[in-house]
C-alpha cells in the first residue's frame, strides 16, 4: 500500500474530500518520506468540486477555497492498495 503513485512527471493520490482520485502533471516537488510525503506547490482541481490543498508530511491540507465538506480541514492522506492505481494513467 502506498499513499501516493508516480509515474514520470505525474503523480497521483486519492482526495477524501473529493472522494475520488487525482492526478497531478508539471512541475512539482516530492520531498520527505514514502510514508509522510510533502509536494509542493498548492493543489488546485477544478472540477465536480473545486479542491486547493497542500500536501504536507503524509496529511492534506484543504484551503478554505476548497467547495466539499472537507474545506479547512486538515486530513492524513490515505493508503491505498497498489492495484487501485492501474486504471489512472
Amino acid at each position: 500500500m502506498s499513499k501516493l503513485h508516480l509515474e514520470g512527471r505525474r503523480l497521483a493520490f486519492f482526495c477524501p474530500g473529493c472522494e475520488c482520485f487525482h492526478v497531478v502533471e508539471g512541475n512539482w516537488t516530492l520531498r520527505g518520506e514514502a510514508e509522510k510525503p510533502t509536494i509542493k506547490p498548492s493543489i488546485m482541481v477544478i472540477g465536480e468540486h473545486n479542491c486547493h490543498s497542500y500536501i504536507s508530511k503524509g496529511t492534506i491540507r484543504f484551503l478554505g477555497d476548497s467547495s466539499h465538506k472537507l474545506s479547512k480541514q486538515i486530513v492524513d492522506l490515505p493508503e491505498i492498495e497498489e492495484g487501485k492505481w492501474l486504471d489512472l494513467f
